[in-house]
């Protein structure tokens, strides 16, 4: 009788043991991407450049974000759950005319690895370096001249969430 109860308890514990395993599943309850990006006022926080830019009194400027008008540093972006977005101009506007708002349309493309942003007919691909409830890194190269010749330039753009 006692082998019998103590094979009894030992399969109880097997048992007990092997449902608590396979019950201890990975929950993941982060948000999905479009859940971090959505509904929250998006103001950015600097403009980082490589390669860095030389200015006229020769300083060397890696974020264009402090040469930024103050009318242009209080726009901010709200992305909508449902792929839409406004850019709004803030409190202030560098120019009277311009509007208030501009609507547009948003998706994420490569596995949500990019940020693909359309006004009308004109677009613009980010890549999606970082993304959290709080903070939002887009990058892109372009070329430009900043007085220096042509030159390919990549930007990334570092936004919060107020």
């Amino acid at each position: 009788m006692k082998k019998f109860n103590f094979l009894l308890v030992v399969m109880l514990l097997l048992m007990g043991g092997l449902v608590t395993i396979s019950s201890c599943k990975k929950d993941d309850d982060s948000p999905s991407k479009t859940k971090m990006i959505s509904g929250k006022n998006f103001y950015v926080k600097s403009m980082k450049i490589d390669p860095p830019v030389t200015s006229v009194t020769g300083v060397t400027v890696t974020d264009l974000y402090p040469f930024t008008p103050d009318c242009v540093k209080d726009n901010f972006i709200t992305y909508n759950e449902n792929g839409t977005f406004v850019e709004d101009e803030g409190a202030s506007k560098c120019e009277p005319g311009d509007p208030q708002t501009i609507n547009g349309t948003w998706e994420f493309l490569s596995d949500e690895t990019q940020l693909m942003m359309t006004y009308d007919t004109l677009y613009q691909l980010y890549n999606l370096d970082h993304l959290t409830n709080s903070i939002l890194k887009l990058s892109f190269s372009q070329k430009a001249n900043f007085g220096e010749g042509e030159k390919l330039y990549h930007v990334i753009i570092e936004s919060e969430a107020r």
